[in-house]
């Protein structure tokens, strides 16, 4: 069996060309904190699902999809059903934070 693409070979590309996803800024691996553009970051939210390891990993609902989330800072806790910011995405995991009071 061969694999016969929909594009033609023209519009190929390859996974580096891609740009990366719109929705959910690329962690720097080269920062101490993970960044994302003043004043988008409450625009991405996420609600937690599970507690797999609490103040670790956790499981989220983003955009209609479950992901593993991880607290951009170590000691925060997040509870059942609470609505997260989603600060950006490191590997196959969401850097979530606390959502600020209003």
């Amino acid at each position: 069996m061969t694999y016969s693409s929909p594009l033609p070979p023209e519009r190929e590309s390859t996974p580096g060309d891609l740009p990366p996803d719109p929705t959910v800024q690329w962690a720097d691996a080269t920062a101490e904190a993970p960044t994302f553009p003043e004043g988008a970051w409450s625009d991405h939210r996420a609600e937690v699902v599970d507690v797999l390891k609490p103040g670790m990993r956790y499981q989220v609902k983003y955009e209609g999809t479950y992901w593993r989330g991880q607290p951009a800072n170590a000691e925060t806790n997040f509870s059942l059903g609470e609505i997260v910011a989603v600060l950006g995405r490191e590997g196959n995991e969401l850097i979530i934070t606390s959502l600020p009071s209003a």
